[in-house]
């Protein structure tokens, strides 16, 4: 990475102004240049109401004009044109090496319509002519990706559009960070230093409306009169100006005294943060409820985390902590409701008890009991698949949260649960209020209104239990009942010593337990792999293509967007831990999300790459004796998932009316709701 010249200081201390050089592709004909300049005019403009300190020097790439000291400059812009990136100008295929230089050195690049577009061609992704034609007038954004130099944050931002070529694919380690309904990759960015966009922030409408009247041949009378009629509403120019300028100057960068863990801007966008507590924090104490957590961010120690239970305890009250008033009004309406008491069985213990439930539960996911769901998941996804279609026939968009990633797992589980299918509303019902105060900071009343629903749950699976006492079943309730255990002896292998019964309070512990594990998180990894596969459209085509890459797109969605953020641990006794002393008792969460971008342990760790080497060594699932005992089955429904919906549909189409609003958790990572449109194959 190069040296940022910004850095340098004068006499005074202060840091010097921004020099920014800009890569000028066209000029507007004369006739319009007497109205707003030159584009470098229009570009000097719109900076220095932002900054009219910045300095910039523009290289008139078509006069091969090109920059000598690379060094010298904190950044590049640039500025659109008429010509196309597949042109055979020479100046053009010199522009597309000067990229991948800028790429190579990691240097920044702002590329500004033409430049969004040759950023992705340059460096691997597809830019054509738009089916629709034109894109002309004043365009709605949605922001899919909040970096941090997007400061001010915006959930929207309309910008002036002229252009005919725009992105279809990205770049290979390319993200999406802004798309609208005529250009879904409205904004696009590679790594931390490259970004594209295709809208104009240095156009105004007194320069637009005469370019688009010159035009009317080429665009039509009709596209001319909406577009100029679009040029009343105001546009965020300034705003966007602004993120250009803190992208290029450093000052977006993470400031770990900004973190909370119930920030809303953090638990919507919060990898940033986690990169940096890698760098320079790895074991990072925030707080949460007034109590100390030790975040663990790095893969390693991660692993050495969990490896080791005998130093880390899982036995981690979520539920009240730190919180008197809580505790004693949830033991209060327990009590008068007739709930039964929350015991540990496999998430919240330690070894022996833990490794006896755990044998218990395997059972019912044992590589068979798994095999043998295939069919039936098959059969809800595609019929999931069919319905979303039916519902899409003429044209429009879906939530494909509530359309698909909700009902497939749900309907999975309560098929392992021997649930009627009519009570599979209140299924979800219940496994939204069990994970209600995990990672959130909602209110106490808000938090006793969930218990409620808990409640109604236990109540529910207690009559199921009882009925299985006199019409026993195949199935799990069956099995549960019939379980026996050693509660006094050593863990050991021979289940005849195993005499005494689970309680009912321990079998609706295990059955809430997988009821959790056997949606949520499967649920938000559907989500994610959707908007993922919509967003790559050229890995979309490779799935259709050979479906047999469904179980690597899988898991580097599970690396990439992990549902489960992290799991909690309590220190047993005096320890260190990547040079920070940890006492006994101290609390610890180990953020599975963190590790799994960890540059030291994946190779262009924020990037989507299917086929990378090791995708399958993330820590989605944990890892030692907590592995997740669901993994192989919500690795059967994201592969079966992958194939159906690759097979049945031809293209999936991001919404412009997409908002990405995450649930707000720092534990459970997962979309609100996703519209897609699509397309059938």
């Amino acid at each position: 990475m190069p040296e940022n010249p910004r850095a340098e200081t004068g006499a005074s201390g202060e840091r010097r102004p921004l020099r920014l050089g800009l890569l000028r592709c066209d000029d507007p004909v004369p006739e319009l240049r007497s109205i707003c300049g030159t584009y470098s005019d229009m570009f000097a403009d719109v900076i220095a109401r932002v900054d009219p300190s910045v300095q910039m020097d523009t290289f008139s790439l078509p006069d091969d004009e090109w920059p000598d000291n690379l060094d010298a400059y904190d950044g590049w812009m640039t500025t659109g044109t008429r010509a196309s990136v597949y042109d055979d100008a020479p100046w053009i295929s010199r522009f597309a090496d000067f990229v991948r230089q800028l790429h190579a050195e990691g240097r920044k690049m702002f590329g500004v319509c033409f430049g969004h577009q040759m950023i992705a061609h340059a460096l691997g992704g597809t830019v054509q002519r738009a089916s629709h034609g034109w894109t002309v007038g004043v365009n709605v954004w949605k922001i899919h990706e909040r970096r941090p130099w997007m400061d001010p944050p915006a959930d929207e931002i309309r910008l002036i559009h002229s252009h005919q070529d725009q992105v279809l694919t990205l770049p290979p380690d390319g993200v999406v960070l802004a798309g609208a309904d005529r250009c879904p990759i409205a904004m696009l960015a590679v790594g931390e230093h490259l970004v594209g966009l295709q809208g104009h922030p240095e156009f105004q409408p007194e320069f637009v409306g005469p370019l688009y009247e010159s035009r009317t041949e080429l665009l039509g009378a009709d596209a001319v009169a909406e577009a100029q009629a679009s040029l009343s509403a105001p546009c965020n120019q300034e705003l966007v100006a602004g993120w250009m300028l803190r992208f290029f100057d450093g000052s977006h960068e993470v400031d770990l005294d900004d973190f909370g863990l119930f920030d809303p801007a953090v638990q919507q966008c919060p990898h940033a943060y986690y990169a940096k507590m890698r760098e320079s924090a790895p074991v990072y104490e925030a707080t949460a409820g007034g109590a100390a957590l030790h975040l663990i961010t790095r893969y390693d120690d991660v692993l050495e985390v969990v490896r080791d239970p005998e130093t880390f305890s899982s036995r981690f009250d979520v539920g009240g902590r730190g919180n008197a008033e809580l505790a004693r009004r949830t033991k209060e309406l327990y009590e008068n409701e007739g709930g039964y008491d929350r015991v540990g069985t496999m998430l919240t213990a330690d070894p022996p008890e833990h490794t006896r439930f755990r044998r218990l539960v395997s059972k019912a996911f044992t590589p068979k009991v798994v095999n043998d769901l295939e069919p039936a998941v098959r059969e809800i996804a595609a019929a999931l698949i069919d319905q979303m279609l039916a519902a899409t026939a003429g044209g429009g968009s879906i939530d494909v949260v509530e359309a698909f990633a909700v009902p497939l797992p749900v309907a999975v589980i309560a098929r392992a649960l021997n649930v009627p299918d009519d009570r599979l509303a209140d299924f979800k019902r219940w496994s939204d209020a069990s994970i209600a105060g995990i990672g959130t900071n909602i209110s106490i009343e808000e938090r006793l209104d969930a218990e409620r629903e808990v409640i109604e749950f236990q109540k529910y699976f207690a009559e199921q239990l009882e009925r299985r006492r006199t019409e026993p079943q195949d199935d799990l309730l069956t099995n549960l009942l019939n379980a026996r255990i050693d509660r006094d002896g050593d863990d050991v292998a021979d289940e005849a010593v195993s005499t005494e019964p689970l309680t009912t309070a321990e079998m609706l512990s295990i059955i809430q337990q997988l009821l959790v594990a056997g949606n949520e998180t499967t649920t938000k990894m559907l989500t994610e792999m959707l908007r993922l596969l919509a967003e790559h459209p050229a890995e979309w085509e490779a799935l259709r293509a050979d479906p047999s890459r469904a179980p690597a797109f899988v898991e580097e969605t599970l690396r990439l967007s992990t549902p489960t953020q992290g799991m909690f641990r309590v220190v047993k006794k005096d320890t260190r831990l990547a040079g920070v002393d940890l006492p006994a008792g101290a609390h610890v969460v180990v953020m599975f999300s963190s590790a799994n971008r960890d540059r030291l342990a994946f190779e262009d760790s924020d990037s989507f790459c299917p086929m990378r080497d090791g995708v399958s060594s993330h820590l989605a699932f944990g890892r030692g004796i907590h592995f997740c005992l669901g993994a192989a089955l919500a690795r059967l429904e994201g592969r079966v998932a992958a194939e159906e919906l690759s097979q049945r549909l031809r293209s999936v189409t991001l919404s412009a009316s997409n908002n990405f609003e995450y649930h707000p958790s720092f534990l459970l990572r997962g979309l609100k709701r996703l519209e897609i449109q699509p397309l059938p194959a």
